[in-house]
């Protein structure tokens, strides 16, 4: 192993280091209040930052955003140590093997010529992966706090890989076309509420046919 990479192992050790003390009795009075739910809006935060400093080909400002980002796994991981749950060092210990075993072409006998065949390599890998441990749904995989936008794209990537589902969703909207212009009309009117589930339940599938045609 090449000395770059046993110092960054070293400093990144040090790092978590750093976060147990902070979390350790004595510690830090802030640090040691947070918890998954308090802290997770942060990690949304420093990637966004992260992101904002790469399109404004802000290196040096992109070298210190990534150590705000690199914080935030670091920090979830004591927390879930302290729970006796996992540790940073199962975080690396899984996302070093699933780049082993998706990598066959790299890391085994398989071969992948160019990028696209990599990426079906890599969906087929995946798949595998995923019979193991079957979903309830298909959207099961989709997380719940995506951006509305992003979350239509992934559901729009879904839908077309499991085939045409669009139409019996499409066919039955349509179908309360009338309904629902009659229910706003009614909004307009005063003569009904308007309710914010029934709305979603309204709007999100032409939402997500837009999103899906636009792709």
């Amino acid at each position: 192993m090449s000395e770059q990479f046993t110092k960054a192992g070293e400093k990144f050790a040090q790092l978590v280091a750093v976060m147990a003390r902070l979390r350790a009795p004595g510690g830090c009075p802030w640090d040691r209040k947070q918890t998954f739910d308090t802290i997770k809006s942060y990690l949304l935060e420093e990637a966004y930052e992260v992101m904002d400093a790469i399109d404004r080909r802000d290196w040096a400002g992109l070298e210190e955003e990534l150590g705000d980002l690199l914080l935030q796994p670091v920090f979830f991981a004591e927390m879930a140590r302290e729970q006796g749950l996992f540790s940073i060092d199962d975080s690396i210990d899984a996302i070093n093997e699933k780049l082993i075993r998706r990598h066959p072409h790299v890391f085994g006998n398989a071969h992948a010529e160019t990028p696209e065949d990599v990426k079906v390599r890599w969906d087929e890998i995946k798949k595998q992966e995923k019979a193991q441990a079957p979903e309830a749904s298909v959207l099961d995989s989709v997380p719940r706090n995506l951006p509305a936008l992003m979350e239509a794209e992934k559901i729009g990537q879904k839908a077309a890989a499991t085939g045409p589902i669009w139409l019996t969703s499409w066919a039955r909207r349509t179908s309360q076309g009338p309904t629902a212009r009659n229910r706003f009309a009614k909004i307009r009117a005063g003569k009904a509420n308007l309710e914010t589930g029934w709305c979603i339940s309204i709007c999100n599938p032409y939402i997500l046919r837009t999103r899906s045609i636009t792709r």
